[in-house]
This record gives C-alpha cells, sequence and structure tokens, in this order.
C-alpha cells in the first residue's frame, strides 16, 4: 500500500483520523510514501493547500519520519506552481531531519 503524507495530514485536521496511526496501522504493508506539505488554511486557495513543498506548510513530517519503515520507496508529490527554490529548499529540509 501507499501512504501520502500531505493527504493524510489533511485527514488529521479534518478529524478523520490521526496520520500518525494511520501510518502505523499500515506500515508493514507498506511499498513508498508520497511527500508533500499542506496546511490547514481554507482562506488561502484550496487547490494551492497541498502538495505544497516541505517546510511550505503544516505537517509534522519529524512525526511521520518516526514511523516511516526505512525502506519504503519516497516520492516527492508536488504541485506544478512549487519553484525551484522551493523544491531545493524542500530537499534541503527533508534531508536535514533524515527523511
Amino acid at each position: 500500500c501507499w501512504y501520502d503524507v500531505g493527504h493524510a495530514y489533511v485527514n488529521d485536521v479534518l478529524g478523520v483520523e490521526r496520520h500518525t496511526v494511520m501510518l502505523d496501522t499500515m506500515k508493514d504493508r507498506l511499498l513508498g510514501t508520497h511527500i508533500h506539505d499542506a496546511m490547514a488554511d481554507w482562506t488561502v486557495d484550496p487547490g494551492k493547500t497541498d502538495h505544497r513543498a516541505p517546510p511550505g506548510g503544516l505537517v509534522d513530517f519529524v512525526a511521520a519520519k518516526s514511523v516511516l519503515p526505512d525502506d519504503v520507496l519516497r516520492v516527492i508529490e508536488l504541485r506544478k506552481e512549487v519553484t525551484r527554490e522551493e523544491v531545493v529548499r524542500g530537499v534541503r529540509y527533508l534531508e536535514s531531519i533524515e527523511f
């Protein structure tokens, strides 16, 4: 199965399920993860609340990393408006926390 960090955060904010609990229940079957940041700011254009470069939102990547198995595939999934500079900053951030 596949885990989407940003969408799990949105489900967490909406009260559907804690994203770390969801990840913990599926980690033994996990093949990979989509990595993107998100924010719960409904004043922002809805098309710009997720698929942001980390750390451009409110996802707790440190908490997700603590539950995410080391051997799963990691794919950064960003919206087309993300700039090169945001991508570089995001990759550096993820590397700095050893994500």
